[in-house]
């Protein structure tokens, strides 16, 4: 094993071994030393700022993470529940469910806004969705699963009344 964290490996690419901040060994390999050395500086930073999370976390779908939200969800209202799990069953996961978290940007979610209002979908109903797509979200970046939501920065429409 190398003691360097980045050094060339057969048919010229190039690892980075580390351990990460739960102290795990982790080990990625990139064509090119720029992108190695890129990716040991941002794990460094993420690391010691306390926003690292673990990749693999981020590759469950949205479908995946949904069903398991769903059951951290007890304490709702019953009625509270079912409109959730409506909103989920047709609108959220027909859009989001086969997307990895990591995934999804900021600009796949206002395109999704967009996209219902242009379909004539009242601005009410729209909040209503993101505002669920967001708990949803919200949720996944404080299991760590993701380390920043993409509904950040992301507008719903505007109250018309």
């Amino acid at each position: 094993m190398a003691t360097e964290p980045i050094h060339k490996v057969a048919g010229g690419r190039w690892e980075v071994r580390y351990r990460d901040p739960e102290g795990r060994a982790r080990r990625f390999r990139f064509d090119r030393l720029t992108d190695a050395r890129d990716h040991l500086a941002d794990v460094r930073t993420k690391a010691r700022a306390g926003t690292w999370v673990a990749p693999e976390l981020g590759r469950v779908t949205f479908r995946q993470w949904a069903k398991d939200w769903k059951g951290t969800t007890v304490h709702l209202r019953s009625s509270t529940q079912a409109r959730y799990d409506r909103d989920l069953r047709l609108h959220i996961i027909p859009r989001f469910g086969p997307a990895q978290l990591a995934r999804i940007t900021p600009r796949h979610v206002q395109a999704w806004l967009s996209e219902m209002l242009a379909a004539g979908v009242p601005p009410s109903a729209v909040r209503r969705r993101f505002s669920v797509f967001r708990k949803v979200m919200g949720d996944a970046v404080a299991m760590e699963m993701i380390s920043r939501s993409p509904c950040r920065g992301v507008r719903p429409p505007a109250d018309t009344k």
